[in-house]
């Protein structure tokens, strides 16, 4: 049973991350390849497997940790 919901914690934790990440990723990608990357007109055949969906959703990541640490930074006296 302790498998059960540590899997289902898990998906859930990866799914959370994904929804919140992606879009800030796709749009630091867009921006930095001028449009070119990623292109989600057809998601289905856009996105190839769930690991573009994770590393767009990592680059999100560091780029709004990188915000904060940069909006941080300039608020600091």
């Amino acid at each position: 049973m302790e498998y059960i919901a540590g899997f289902f914690i898990h998906l859930l934790r990866s799914l959370a991350f994904c929804a919140v990440f992606f879009w800030p990723g796709w749009l630091v990608l867009r921006v930095i390849t001028f449009g070119r990357f990623p292109r989600l007109h057809k998601p289905s055949r856009d996105v190839e497997d769930l690991s573009d969906v994770e590393v767009i959703s990592f680059i999100g990541f560091i780029s709004l940790m990188g915000l904060v640490i940069l909006v941080a930074t300039l608020m600091l006296p």
